[in-house]
């Protein structure tokens, strides 16, 4: 699902009690579209805390590279960790 609308507004439906988006912008941007909604937007940050998540001193800085697969074909990823490999890079 990409937007609260598809699949013929299925996520306005009565059997549906909470929608649960991964921000504020989400949520805002959920609520645009099918206001009918908003009582039903539920916020679970996923994101990164990037001030309690600092790198050690003994990590290779700059080296490491964190490849997520969410949707992607399992060659995009494939692929792409061998790039970085190639590039001297950790994955």
């Amino acid at each position: 699902m990409e937007v609260p609308n598809d699949f013929g507004n299925l996520l306005a439906s009565k059997e549906i009690d909470k929608v649960v988006v991964p921000s504020q912008m989400a949520s805002d941007i959920y609520e645009r579209v099918s206001p009918e909604l908003k009582p039903k937007l539920a916020i679970w940050y996923a994101g990164v805390n990037e001030a309690f998540f600092q790198p050690q001193g003994n990590s290779k800085a700059g080296k490491n590279v964190l490849v997520y697969w969410k949707n992607a074909p399992k060659m995009l990823g494939v692929q792409a960790e061998r790039d970085f490999r190639t590039a001297g890079l950790y994955c």
